[in-house]
């Protein structure tokens, strides 16, 4: 079973801008994302995922999303994350 860390379930989507933004959770088991769109490569891929509040969820598929890091508005180095799975929870 997967681990979400701080990560709670959330019956509203959210709809400004922090919701396309990548938070890092070093708590977390895995990377997770709600955006389909954003993978690679991609594989359907079912395991259940325990979240902060024990609420039980689970993944629709796993693959790989380049990450395109901006500090200070400046691009740096595009980092390919792995195995990140892709979870929809609304």
């Amino acid at each position: 079973m997967e681990c979400a860390g701080n990560a709670i379930l959330s019956s509203t989507i959210p709809t400004n801008q922090t919701y396309y933004k990548w938070n890092a959770d070093s708590g977390a088991t895995s990377h997770m994302t709600p955006h389909r769109h954003w993978f690679k490569q991609y594989e359907p891929y079912i395991v259940p995922i325990k979240l902060a509040d024990n609420t039980i969820v689970y993944s629709a598929g796993v693959g790989n999303i380049t990450f395109i890091p901006v500090i200070q508005g400046k691009e740096l180095r595009p980092i390919e994350f792995t195995r990140v799975l892709h979870v929809t929870i609304y």
